[in-house]
Parts: structure tokens; sequence; C-alpha cells
């Protein structure tokens, strides 16, 4: 079997379910202190209030933005809907004019 890490960090009986500043809790409530930062996680340690606020800022824009997107694209569907549905419109009103001649 091939490891899902590469056998430089040792594997350790312990799962880590949340972070909180410089320390990792286990799920079976063992608190530890994160010494290791720069493996996924930066500087400022776990969850540090700064960069969350900064990242649902980010999200909340993002979706905003993406709405936009989607508005701006379904107003461009609807206007190119309406010249497809004239012209089918007037082409329509001339077949039926050369089949009644």
């Amino acid at each position: 079997m091939i490891p899902a890490v590469m056998p430089t960090y040792g594997r350790k009986d312990v799962v880590f379910e949340r972070g909180q500043g410089s320390y990792l809790f286990a799920a079976d409530g063992r608190r530890f202190l994160d010494f290791t930062s720069g493996i996924a996680v930066n500087l400022l340690g776990h969850c540090h209030p700064y960069m969350v606020k900064a990242l649902q800022d980010q999200a909340k824009g993002a979706n905003e933005r993406a709405r936009a997107r989607i508005e701006r694209r379904i107003g461009d569907v609807k206007a190119d809907f309406a010249v497809r549905s004239k012209k089918l419109n007037q082409a329509w009103d001339l077949t039926k004019e050369a089949l009644a001649a």
C-alpha cells in the first residue's frame, strides 16, 4: 500500500478536528501546541479573527460579483431572444402572406 504522505513526516495516532490560534484540538479533546506553522497554516495561527473576516468578506464579494455577471448574462439572453423572436414573427408573417397569395 502506498502511504498518503511521503515518509518525510511520521504518522501519529491523532485526529485533529479544529484549530484556534496556536493550538490544535484533537477529536478526543487533547490540545496540542502547533509549532509547525507553515504546514497547512499561516503565521497568524488557526482561525485568526482578522483572517476569518477577510475570507468572509471575499466570499461575500465573490458571490455578489457572480450574481451581477449572471444577471448581466440573463439580460443579454433576453435581448437576444427578443431580437430573434421579432425576426421569427416577421418571417412567419411573410410565410402566411405568401401562402395566402
